[in-house]
Protein backbone atom coordinates (compact mmCIF):
# COMPACT_ATOMS: atom_id res chain seq x y z
CA UNK A 1 0.00 0.00 0.00
CA UNK A 2 1.24 3.64 -0.78
CA UNK A 3 1.23 6.00 1.84
CA UNK A 4 0.27 9.40 2.24
CA UNK A 5 3.87 10.73 1.81
CA UNK A 6 4.24 8.57 -1.37
CA UNK A 7 2.03 11.15 -3.38
CA UNK A 8 3.72 13.89 -2.16
CA UNK A 9 4.26 15.89 -5.74
CA UNK A 10 0.18 15.42 -5.85
CA UNK A 11 0.22 17.92 -2.50
CA UNK A 12 2.20 20.50 -4.97
CA UNK A 13 -0.93 22.50 -7.20
CA UNK A 14 1.07 23.36 -10.28
CA UNK A 15 1.53 19.28 -10.66
CA UNK A 16 -1.84 18.30 -9.38
CA UNK A 17 -3.40 20.46 -12.53
CA UNK A 18 -0.81 19.11 -14.99
CA UNK A 19 -1.19 15.35 -13.71
CA UNK A 20 -5.41 16.33 -14.19
CA UNK A 21 -4.50 17.41 -17.38
CA UNK A 22 -2.68 14.45 -18.26
CA UNK A 23 -5.08 11.68 -17.04
CA UNK A 24 -7.98 13.78 -18.32
CA UNK A 25 -6.72 13.70 -21.71
CA UNK A 26 -4.93 10.36 -21.86
CA UNK A 27 -8.49 8.37 -20.97
CA UNK A 28 -9.60 9.80 -24.58
CA UNK A 29 -6.18 8.79 -26.04
CA UNK A 30 -6.45 5.00 -25.15
CA UNK A 31 -9.62 4.84 -26.66
CA UNK A 32 -8.10 5.65 -30.18
CA UNK A 33 -5.65 3.13 -30.84
CA UNK A 34 -8.80 0.45 -31.38
CA UNK A 35 -10.99 2.97 -32.89
CA UNK A 36 -9.41 4.08 -35.66
CA UNK A 37 -8.07 0.59 -36.59
CA UNK A 38 -11.56 -0.89 -36.60
CA UNK A 39 -12.80 2.95 -38.38
CA UNK A 40 -10.66 1.98 -41.33
CA UNK A 41 -12.09 -1.91 -41.22
CA UNK A 42 -15.22 -0.47 -41.24
CA UNK A 43 -14.69 1.74 -44.31
CA UNK A 44 -12.87 -0.98 -46.04
CA UNK A 45 -9.78 0.85 -46.43
CA UNK A 46 -7.75 -2.60 -45.53
CA UNK A 47 -4.28 -2.91 -43.94
CA UNK A 48 -2.79 -0.70 -46.73
CA UNK A 49 -5.11 2.34 -45.80
CA UNK A 50 -4.61 1.55 -41.83
CA UNK A 51 -0.87 1.72 -42.30
CA UNK A 52 -0.99 4.97 -44.55
CA UNK A 53 -3.31 6.55 -41.67
CA UNK A 54 -0.68 5.31 -39.08
CA UNK A 55 2.28 6.26 -41.27
CA UNK A 56 1.00 10.24 -41.49
CA UNK A 57 0.45 10.47 -38.33
CA UNK A 58 3.42 9.23 -37.11
CA UNK A 59 6.09 11.15 -39.66
CA UNK A 60 4.06 14.67 -38.63
CA UNK A 61 4.65 13.20 -34.71
CA UNK A 62 8.20 13.10 -35.20
CA UNK A 63 8.87 16.15 -37.58
CA UNK A 64 6.79 18.67 -35.32
CA UNK A 65 8.23 16.98 -32.16
CA UNK A 66 11.51 18.13 -33.84
CA UNK A 67 9.89 22.01 -34.33
CA UNK A 68 7.93 21.73 -30.92
CA UNK A 69 11.10 21.18 -29.36
CA UNK A 70 12.52 24.48 -30.36
CA UNK A 71 9.15 26.46 -29.99
CA UNK A 72 8.61 25.22 -26.22
CA UNK A 73 12.03 27.00 -25.44
CA UNK A 74 10.55 30.15 -27.13
CA UNK A 75 7.02 30.46 -26.48
CA UNK A 76 5.27 30.22 -23.25
CA UNK A 77 5.05 26.49 -22.52
CA UNK A 78 1.11 26.88 -21.19
CA UNK A 79 0.21 28.49 -24.38
CA UNK A 80 1.94 25.85 -26.59
CA UNK A 81 0.40 22.93 -24.72
CA UNK A 82 -3.37 24.91 -25.05
CA UNK A 83 -3.11 25.81 -28.26
CA UNK A 84 -1.72 21.80 -29.18
CA UNK A 85 -4.70 20.86 -27.19
CA UNK A 86 -7.16 22.96 -29.34
CA UNK A 87 -5.90 21.07 -32.45
CA UNK A 88 -6.50 17.91 -31.47
CA UNK A 89 -9.90 18.69 -30.28
CA UNK A 90 -10.98 19.57 -33.58
CA UNK A 91 -9.05 17.26 -35.89
CA UNK A 92 -10.97 14.79 -33.13
CA UNK A 93 -14.11 16.64 -33.40
CA UNK A 94 -13.93 16.16 -37.33
CA UNK A 95 -13.07 12.99 -37.18
CA UNK A 96 -16.15 11.48 -35.36
CA UNK A 97 -19.11 13.48 -36.84
CA UNK A 98 -17.61 11.84 -40.49
CA UNK A 99 -17.55 8.23 -39.23
CA UNK A 100 -21.00 8.84 -37.33
CA UNK A 101 -22.35 10.27 -40.37
CA UNK A 102 -20.92 7.51 -42.21
CA UNK A 103 -18.64 9.58 -45.13
CA UNK A 104 -15.53 8.97 -43.76
CA UNK A 105 -12.52 8.12 -45.61
CA UNK A 106 -9.19 6.89 -45.74
CA UNK A 107 -7.55 10.33 -47.17
CA UNK A 108 -9.81 11.99 -44.68
CA UNK A 109 -8.62 9.95 -41.88
CA UNK A 110 -5.05 10.42 -42.67
CA UNK A 111 -5.44 14.01 -43.06
CA UNK A 112 -6.64 14.38 -39.61
CA UNK A 113 -4.80 12.12 -37.55
CA UNK A 114 -1.36 14.25 -39.24
CA UNK A 115 -2.65 17.20 -37.78
CA UNK A 116 -3.52 14.99 -34.90
CA UNK A 117 0.33 14.28 -34.75
CA UNK A 118 1.33 17.67 -35.11
CA UNK A 119 -0.56 18.82 -31.91
CA UNK A 120 1.15 15.67 -29.75
CA UNK A 121 4.36 16.70 -31.21
CA UNK A 122 4.07 20.37 -30.37
CA UNK A 123 2.51 19.72 -26.65
CA UNK A 124 5.17 16.80 -25.60
CA UNK A 125 8.08 19.37 -25.33
CA UNK A 126 6.09 21.84 -23.76
CA UNK A 127 4.90 19.21 -21.22
CA UNK A 128 8.43 17.78 -20.59
CA UNK A 129 10.11 21.18 -20.46
CA UNK A 130 6.79 22.35 -18.25
CA UNK A 131 6.82 19.40 -15.53
CA UNK A 132 10.40 20.17 -13.55
CA UNK A 133 8.89 23.89 -13.14
CA UNK A 134 5.75 22.38 -11.36
CA UNK A 135 7.44 20.09 -9.21
CA UNK A 136 10.24 20.48 -6.53
CA UNK A 137 13.16 18.92 -7.34
CA UNK A 138 12.82 15.94 -4.39
CA UNK A 139 9.08 14.85 -5.79
CA UNK A 140 10.57 15.22 -9.81
CA UNK A 141 11.28 11.31 -10.03
CA UNK A 142 8.12 10.33 -8.00
CA UNK A 143 6.33 12.79 -10.28
CA UNK A 144 7.55 10.86 -13.63
CA UNK A 145 6.31 6.90 -11.68
CA UNK A 146 3.00 9.23 -10.89
CA UNK A 147 2.32 10.21 -14.41
CA UNK A 148 3.43 6.69 -15.92
CA UNK A 149 1.41 4.74 -13.62
CA UNK A 150 -1.70 6.89 -14.78
CA UNK A 151 -0.95 6.40 -17.93
CA UNK A 152 -0.69 2.28 -17.57
CA UNK A 153 -3.79 2.38 -15.52
CA UNK A 154 -5.55 4.39 -18.60
CA UNK A 155 -3.83 2.06 -20.98
CA UNK A 156 -4.97 -1.01 -19.34
CA UNK A 157 -8.68 -0.30 -19.31
CA UNK A 158 -8.71 1.98 -22.44
CA UNK A 159 -8.89 -0.59 -24.74
CA UNK A 160 -11.33 -2.66 -23.53
CA UNK A 161 -14.09 0.22 -23.02
CA UNK A 162 -13.00 1.49 -26.87
CA UNK A 163 -13.76 -2.03 -28.32
CA UNK A 164 -17.39 -2.18 -26.14
CA UNK A 165 -17.36 1.11 -27.55
CA UNK A 166 -17.02 0.35 -31.14
CA UNK A 167 -19.07 -2.88 -30.81
CA UNK A 168 -22.40 -1.45 -30.07
CA UNK A 169 -22.34 2.27 -30.68
CA UNK A 170 -19.61 2.69 -33.26
CA UNK A 171 -15.88 4.07 -33.40
CA UNK A 172 -17.08 7.62 -34.03
CA UNK A 173 -17.97 7.97 -29.90
CA UNK A 174 -14.78 7.43 -28.74
CA UNK A 175 -13.43 10.40 -31.25
CA UNK A 176 -15.77 12.10 -29.52
CA UNK A 177 -15.06 11.57 -26.18
CA UNK A 178 -11.26 11.91 -27.23
CA UNK A 179 -11.97 15.52 -28.70
CA UNK A 180 -13.89 15.90 -24.96
CA UNK A 181 -11.02 15.50 -22.90
CA UNK A 182 -8.53 17.74 -24.84
CA UNK A 183 -10.90 20.25 -23.15
CA UNK A 184 -10.69 18.95 -20.35
CA UNK A 185 -6.64 19.01 -20.99
CA UNK A 186 -7.31 22.67 -21.57
CA UNK A 187 -8.86 23.82 -18.43
CA UNK A 188 -6.27 22.14 -16.21
CA UNK A 189 -3.54 23.70 -17.97
CA UNK A 190 -4.84 27.17 -18.31
CA UNK A 191 -5.59 27.12 -14.40
CA UNK A 192 -2.12 26.26 -13.66
CA UNK A 193 0.36 28.74 -12.29
CA UNK A 194 4.53 28.14 -12.62
CA UNK A 195 7.11 30.25 -12.49
CA UNK A 196 7.59 32.34 -15.32
CA UNK A 197 9.56 30.44 -18.00
CA UNK A 198 12.94 32.70 -19.39
CA UNK A 199 12.89 32.09 -23.13
CA UNK A 200 16.24 31.03 -24.84
CA UNK A 201 18.38 33.47 -26.79
CA UNK A 202 16.54 33.32 -30.26
CA UNK A 203 18.48 32.18 -33.06
CA UNK A 204 17.49 30.58 -36.35
CA UNK A 205 15.77 28.13 -36.28
CA UNK A 206 18.07 25.24 -38.04
CA UNK A 207 20.81 26.35 -35.74
CA UNK A 208 18.28 25.74 -32.60
CA UNK A 209 17.63 22.17 -34.57
CA UNK A 210 21.28 21.63 -34.79
CA UNK A 211 22.06 22.91 -31.16
CA UNK A 212 19.66 19.91 -30.10
CA UNK A 213 21.55 17.30 -32.31
CA UNK A 214 24.60 18.29 -30.92
CA UNK A 215 23.87 17.89 -27.21
CA UNK A 216 22.08 14.25 -28.32
CA UNK A 217 25.60 13.30 -29.85
CA UNK A 218 27.15 14.53 -27.40
CA UNK A 219 25.53 11.89 -24.51
CA UNK A 220 26.69 8.37 -26.07
CA UNK A 221 23.97 6.62 -24.07
CA UNK A 222 21.31 9.55 -25.69
CA UNK A 223 22.18 8.95 -28.87
CA UNK A 224 22.29 4.81 -28.39
CA UNK A 225 18.75 5.38 -27.09
CA UNK A 226 17.36 6.91 -30.17
CA UNK A 227 19.05 4.08 -32.08
CA UNK A 228 17.23 1.62 -30.32
CA UNK A 229 13.28 3.45 -30.44
CA UNK A 230 14.12 3.74 -33.88
CA UNK A 231 14.69 0.29 -34.52
CA UNK A 232 11.82 -0.93 -31.90
CA UNK A 233 9.60 1.49 -33.52
CA UNK A 234 9.35 -0.40 -36.64
CA UNK A 235 8.65 -3.69 -35.03
CA UNK A 236 5.62 -1.86 -33.14
CA UNK A 237 4.56 -0.27 -35.80
CA UNK A 238 4.20 -3.87 -38.15
CA UNK A 239 2.19 -5.18 -35.00
CA UNK A 240 0.19 -2.49 -34.63
CA UNK A 241 -0.93 -2.30 -38.48
CA UNK A 242 -1.44 -6.11 -38.94
CA UNK A 243 -2.77 -6.90 -35.43
CA UNK A 244 -6.15 -5.47 -36.04
CA UNK A 245 -6.94 -7.47 -39.05
CA UNK A 246 -5.31 -10.99 -37.98
CA UNK A 247 -7.26 -10.40 -35.23
CA UNK A 248 -10.92 -9.08 -36.81
CA UNK A 249 -10.22 -12.38 -39.01
CA UNK A 250 -9.10 -15.43 -36.82
CA UNK A 251 -9.35 -13.59 -32.95
CA UNK A 252 -12.22 -12.76 -31.97
CA UNK A 253 -12.70 -8.99 -33.78
CA UNK A 254 -12.98 -5.94 -31.57
CA UNK A 255 -13.20 -6.82 -27.76
CA UNK A 256 -10.18 -9.65 -28.34
CA UNK A 257 -8.17 -6.61 -29.84
CA UNK A 258 -9.04 -4.46 -26.76
CA UNK A 259 -7.92 -6.99 -24.62
CA UNK A 260 -4.40 -7.73 -26.23
CA UNK A 261 -3.69 -4.03 -26.13
CA UNK A 262 -5.05 -3.95 -22.41
CA UNK A 263 -2.56 -6.53 -21.56
CA UNK A 264 0.35 -4.14 -22.78
CA UNK A 265 0.22 -1.92 -20.05
CA UNK A 266 0.13 -3.63 -17.50
CA UNK A 267 3.48 -4.73 -17.00
CA UNK A 268 4.00 -0.39 -17.65
CA UNK A 269 2.16 -0.27 -14.63
CA UNK A 270 3.69 -3.03 -12.69
CA UNK A 271 7.30 -0.98 -14.13
CA UNK A 272 6.04 2.31 -12.82
CA UNK A 273 4.84 0.69 -9.37
CA UNK A 274 8.70 -0.19 -9.08
CA UNK A 275 10.10 2.89 -10.48
CA UNK A 276 7.86 4.92 -7.89
CA UNK A 277 9.43 2.78 -5.03
CA UNK A 278 12.92 2.61 -6.10
CA UNK A 279 16.18 4.97 -6.84
CA UNK A 280 19.17 3.05 -9.12
CA UNK A 281 22.53 4.39 -9.04
CA UNK A 282 22.00 5.04 -12.76
CA UNK A 283 18.50 5.37 -13.32
CA UNK A 284 18.64 5.93 -17.47
CA UNK A 285 21.02 2.14 -18.19
CA UNK A 286 19.14 0.72 -15.82
CA UNK A 287 15.73 1.88 -17.96
CA UNK A 288 17.38 1.33 -21.38
CA UNK A 289 18.10 -2.13 -20.01
CA UNK A 290 14.87 -3.01 -18.33
CA UNK A 291 13.04 -1.56 -21.51
CA UNK A 292 15.51 -3.83 -23.85
CA UNK A 293 13.06 -7.39 -22.27
CA UNK A 294 10.54 -5.81 -24.78
CA UNK A 295 12.15 -7.77 -27.55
Amino acid sequence: MFGVDRFGPLRERPFRLLWLAWTGSSVGDTLIPVALAFAVIEIHGGALGFGIVLGCRTVTLGVSTVVGGVWADRLPRRAVMIAADLLRFGTESVTAVLLLEGTAHVWQLAVLQSLAGIGAGFFTPAWTALLPQAVSARNLQKANALLSMSRSATNIFGPVVSAAIVATAGAGWCFAVDAASFLVSVGFVTSTRVAAHVPAVRQRFLHDVADGWREVRRHRWLTAGFLGFALGNVGIGIYLVLGPFVTNEQLGGKVAWGLILAAIPVGGLLGGIIAYRIRPEHPVATAFAIWSLCA
